[in-house]
């Protein structure tokens, strides 16, 4: 009997074991390349809603693809009042991004992220390839920190208020690995680690964008699914970020009228020297 009980035990064991292996560990060792092909060049515009659908932000973004370097530079701004524990002063903010890629494989090169609040600079983070590493140095207010990101693991850095910008030849069933940066936590924990998450295709959808019904992609990582149509467009993408909670970003027609009344009014000030202390409420 008792050998009867401990056999049962081993095999439960095994069974929970493989379950485990097969769930969280068999699609790391499967994971491929990030998603990689000719990037169209253009403008594109993102509304920025909470999960009430109230709007708060808008983010502007545009793709240089070159022959050997692609550009990706994103101006995010954030125009309702942002629940933030040190930062509570705070209702709006700019984040300006820029990554660069190597082209044709889009490998990350190098990075810079700034946040300002009314043109006033509060925070910076900036990177660029040593080797086999990243040599970072995150300035919030008169904090300093320099560190380092494995480059092998870091091909794909991207923000978790917008993960995905393009996804070019997705199929079901691919995944790779990304790490997420929250530009939001460099103010509200002054710190400026990257979380290293797994992506998935985990399937096709179809939602309704603008109006029509559109097959899509689903995309699925840590607190982010996105939705991205058949040339690799992400129309629609839903994030949960701590302390902030769920938001919906929504592909919408680009109006540059509005992004240089975005650039105009998170201008950097006349005289504006380095990284500043915490915005005066």
């Amino acid at each position: 009997m008792n050998r009867l009980l401990g056999a049962l035990i081993v095999v439960l064991w095994l069974v929970a074991l493989s379950a485990v292996l097969v769930r969280d560990v068999v699609p790391y060792w499967r994971t491929q390349s990030p998603p990689s092909g000719k990037l169209p060049s253009g403008d594109y515009q993102t509304g920025i809603y909470t999960a009430g659908g109230e709007r708060i932000g808008t983010s502007w973004t545009s793709l240089n693809p070159q022959p050997d370097m692609i550009t990706v530079h994103s101006n995010t701004l954030l125009d309702g009042r942002l629940p933030v524990p040190t930062a509570a002063n705070i209702s709006s903010l700019s984040i300006d991004s820029t990554f660069s890629m190597s082209a044709p494989d889009n490998r990350l090169v190098g990075f810079e992220l700034t946040l300002r609040h009314d043109g006033e600079q509060i925070a910076e983070l900036r990177g660029h390839q040593v080797g086999e590493d990243y040599a970072c140095v995150a300035q919030v207010g008169e904090l300093t920190r320099h560190f380092s990101l494995d480059a092998r693991a870091t091909s794909v850095l991207t923000e978790s208020l917008r993960p995905f910008n393009h996804l070019p030849n997705l199929h079901v069933g691919q995944s790779w690995r990304i790490r997420m940066l929250d530009p939001v936590a460099l103010l509200r924990d002054q710190t400026a680690a990257t979380v290293p998450q797994l992506v998935r295709v985990a399937g096709r959808e179809t939602i309704d964008h603008a109006g029509r019904a559109v097959a899509c992609f689903r995309i699925e990582t840590d607190g982010a699914i996105a939705w991205a149509d058949e040339t690799g467009r992400v129309l629609r993408q839903r994030v949960e970020l701590p302390l902030l909670g769920r938001f919906e970003l929504r592909d919408e027609p680009f109006d540059q009228t509005a992004r240089a009344k975005a650039r105009r009014r998170t201008a950097a000030q006349p005289g504006e020297r380095g990284v500043r202390g915490s915005p005066k409420g």
